[in-house]
């Protein structure tokens, strides 16, 4: 009779334990569909969305890649072009405007900071008719990557030798070697900055024959809005693929032309990713931040905000698979471009068949000392590979930004994965 009891009383707790079992896994179902359900609504919201993701998924499974046309104006350049010859031969007056880098912590930032002001200054020289130049100044010369193509931008002291001078440093940064004639703007914060930028004539606030201007800041929005400017400027910078990073890919393909030294690390990073034109690549890039200088081994939290990012390129890989059912997502792969070493062997060893990955040297280029010739050739292949990737997963970074200007991505399509939309 006990053991009948006993039976009974364990087949009850079976009965309550399954019931309980099957609840729960409802519930996590009903909430995944509800998830689930709440972003094919949120995405049906955006028909123009839609309609990239199908156009997208279509030309993958065909085996084509979308070419990203020349879209950036060239009715100014060669009006320019003419005009910078002639300062730097003598043949008018000196009329300079120098993107200038004081070296390490000295107000231009990392990579993404540099070209980005780069950009934005070298627009303004347009905008001013002054001779642009490009002081990079590191232990490593930007030389043995990128030359000068349309214009000679390679500052020489020597150049603007008694020149007179003007020194500005616009934004955040702190310069060992403040010049007491260093002319900064009124504020503090970016917002301050632009509001200024705003309502300033440049061409009658630069007054010396020589204007060096020091910051790490991409501002064309200041420059669309400011009161002299705005209407040449529109012109000349258009707004491209709906976001305002589109101009500093029309920039970087004015400015720069790889050295054969570059394009051979090119080649050989490509031929070690097994870089083929058919293969589908999402490209991810996740910045650690702070972590990157220290062991993030012990901080679960990084691998969680990691796992977002993948999390929104699976999605990503259903919805053009939905699209397109012939496309092969198992063929798709994952580039991942990081500044933290541990973040690529987590991302490698638990999605060995999906991220690729350079095996270069992760540093920042200005952050806390000049960069190693590795370091600096990983951030240079990191930007641009990112750049070819198919579509992009970001992080809210300037790196990320001149990857999806210089790649002229589309702002619909692409994600921070932080936010992801998928």
């Amino acid at each position: 009779m006990r053991m009948t009891k006993k039976r009974s009383l364990c087949y009850l707790v079976l009965l309550v334990v399954g019931s309980l079992a099957v609840l729960l896994l409802r519930n996590q179902e009903s909430s995944g569909l509800q998830a689930h359900s709440k972003k094919v609504e949120a995405l049906t919201k955006h028909p123009g969305l839609m309609r990239e993701l199908k156009r997208f998924s279509q030309s993958l499974a065909e085996g084509r890649k979308l070419h990203r046309t020349e879209i950036c104006s060239r009715s100014w350049q060669d009006k320019y072009i003419k005009l910078h010859k002639s300062i730097l031969r003598s043949k008018q007056s000196p009329n300079y405007l120098v993107f200038n880098c004081g070296g390490i912590n000295h107000g231009c930032g990392g990579y993404g900071n540099r070209i980005g002001a780069i950009s934005t200054i070298f627009l303004l020289a347009v905008l001013t008719n002054k001779a642009f130049l490009i002081n990079w100044k590191s232990n490593i010369s930007i030389l043995d990557y990128l030359q000068p193509k349309n214009i000679d931008w390679d500052f020489s002291k020597a150049k603007l030798k008694g020149l007179t001078k003007g020194r500005h440093l616009w934004g955040k940064g702190f310069e060992r070697k403040l010049s007491d004639d260093t002319l900064l703007f009124k504020g503090n914060t970016k917002g301050e900055f632009l509001s200024w930028f705003k309502r300033t004539n440049f061409v009658k606030f630069f007054t010396h024959q020589v204007e060096l201007v020091t910051s790490q800041w991409y501002f064309i929005s200041g420059i669309w809005k400011n009161n002299f400017l705005w209407k040449k400027s529109r012109r000349i910078a258009l707004k491209l693929r709906g976001h305002k990073y589109s101009f500093i890919g029309c920039a970087y393909d004015f400015l720069f032309k790889r050295t054969p030294r570059f394009e051979k690390l090119l080649q050989d990073a490509r031929h070690s990713l097994k870089w083929e034109n058919s293969v589908p690549r999402i490209g991810i890039h996740f910045r650690a931040g702070d972590f990157s200088f220290k062991d993030i081994k012990s901080d679960s939290s990084v691998f969680v905000r990691l796992e977002k990012y993948f999390d929104c390129a699976k999605r990503l890989e259903k919805i053009l698979n939905n699209f397109s059912p012939s496309l092969d997502i198992s063929s798709m792969r994952w580039f991942l471009a990081t500044d933290n070493i541990e973040v690529k062997q987590y991302a490698q060893k638990k999605y060995p068949k999906k991220v690729i990955s350079l095996g270069i040297q992760v540093e920042h280029i200005s952050s806390i000392k000049e960069p190693s010739r590795a370091g600096l050739e990983g951030v240079l292949l990191d930007n641009v590979l990112l750049s070819e990737c198919d579509i992009l997963v970001l992080s809210n970074s300037t790196f990320s930004n001149v990857a999806l200007g210089m790649g002229f991505h589309s702002s619909i399509l692409n994600n921070v994965g932080d936010h992801c939309r998928y």
